[in-house]
This record gives structure tokens, C-alpha cells and sequence, in this order.
């Protein structure tokens, strides 16, 4: 997967390769709604074969949802099950919602609040704004720690273990928008 290395890829003792498989297929939507066999086994470099095999398992168990007239894949309920389990038993949510509502009635802007996990931020809760026009991510989107401001507030109290692989990776990023951005020039 382009976006994190698995426990296999990391060499990890003790990963569970079927296991690992069957996560990176379901990594497969953040960004997507929905996807296709072959773009699926694409992104998770397996043969069709063994992602059909393990989508049908995902399916069989509610994880995944295949539509009968495209053959398309998106997630199944079972995730919204799983995760409302996260988000109501979720202390941290429920003891910020009374004071993220007083935050917006005495701004009128959207209040997120967002937990770091490793190298990034996850959006976990928010409180809508008043104003007609607003723009939030959604639920659940992570970011990049560098990006943003709740994201620098965070690194700002992270330890060193944390900062400095996101300091590195903001420097390559940055380095590969510089040379993209050159690349465009040359258009």
C-alpha cells in the first residue's frame, strides 16, 4: 500500500500475512467509496485471485459489500458498527462535547477535535458551526501532524521519538512537491 507500510512489509515477528492482507484491502476505501477487483488487488500488489478470494471472505463476514450489478466494492455496515463501538465508549468525545459547544455558540466556527495517532491526526469529534458556509473533514480523516494547526498543537506536546520522523517526513514531502511543481513548469 502506498500510504503505510504493513506489519509484514515493516518485518514485524509475529504478523499474521492473511491478516495483514485482508487490512490493506479494507485501507483500500479511506479514500474511495467504492472500487473494482482489479483496482483493488492493484494497490495491494496481490494477483486477483487472492484478492477475490479475500474480498469473498470480507463479504461473507458484513466487512465489505459487493454490488450485484457493477462488481463493485465499498464497506459494509459491520464497519459502522465496529467504529459507533469506538466512538461510545470514546471518554475523551463525551467530556469535550460540553465545552467544544460553548467554544462554537461564543465563535459560530466549527470545533474539531482531533487525537494523534503515531505520525498523524484523526479527526474523532466536532461540533458543527453556525455560519451557512463551512468546510470540515470528515469524521475519522486523518492528516499529516505537520499540517494544520490542531495538527502542530499536537507535535508541539509529542516526544522527540515523534517530532523528529515528522520533521523528516515533512522535508521529503516537501521535497517532492518542489520537484513536482517544477516538473509542471516544463509542461
Amino acid at each position: 500500500m502506498d500510504r503505510k507500510k504493513t506489519a509484514l512489509q515493516a518485518g514485524e515477528r509475529g504478523a499474521v500475512r492473511s491478516v495483514d492482507r485482508a487490512l490493506d484491502i479494507l485501507l483500500c476505501f479511506g479514500a474511495e467509496r467504492d472500487l473494482g477487483l482489479t483496482e483493488i488487488a492493484r494497490r495491494v500488489d496481490l494477483h486477483k485471485s487472492t484478492a477475490h478470494r479475500m474480498l469473498a471472505s470480507l463479504e461473507r463476514r458484513g466487512f465489505v459489500e459487493r454490488h450485484p450489478l457493477t462488481d463493485r466494492y465499498r464497506l459494509g455496515w459491520l464497519i459502522v458498527e465496529l467504529a459507533s463501538q469506538v466512538y461510545q465508549s470514546d471518554n475523551l468525545t463525551s467530556l469535550a462535547l460540553a465545552e467544544m459547544t460553548h467554544l462554537r455558540d461564543a465563535i459560530g466556527e466549527t470545533i474539531s477535535l482531533y487525537v494523534r495517532a503515531g505520525y498523524e491526526r484523526i479527526r474523532v469529534g466536532a461540533v458543527e458551526g453556525t455560519h451557512p458556509v463551512r468546510r470540515a473533514a470528515d469524521i475519522g480523516k486523518r492528516f499529516p501532524l505537520y499540517v494544520g494547526a490542531s495538527g502542530k498543537v499536537l507535535l508541539a506536546f509529542s516526544d522527540e521519538d515523534i517530532i523528529d520522523p515528522t520533521f523528516r517526513t515533512l522535508k521529503r514531502d516537501m521535497i517532492i512537491f518542489r520537484f513536482l511543481s517544477g516538473c509542471c513548469v516544463f509542461r
